[in-house]
């Protein structure tokens, strides 16, 4: 699972680009969103309320199964 936040200004789409082209050096081509939520949650620890917003998608491509069945192979 990749994660991480969205630079000012960037879509939600765009970061998942981002995302996965940098943690998992893989180029997109299609992906699909699933769910979007917001809320807020309060940190005790620092007495602060803060607004998070999360995208999920669901991502398959040749290249994460390539790999995999290399890994197999090298077993």
């Amino acid at each position: 699972v990749l994660g991480g936040s969205v630079d000012k200004e960037e879509s939600f789409d765009n970061c998942v680009k981002r995302k996965v082209q940098k943690e998992a050096k893989v180029e997109l081509d299609k992906f699909e969103f699933i769910i979007f939520d917001k809320g807020f949650c309060f940190f005790s620890n620092k007495g602060k309320e803060f607004l998070y917003k999360t995208a999920i998608y669901f991502v398959i491509t040749d290249e994460i199964l390539e790999q995999k069945e290399l890994d197999r192979n090298n077993e």
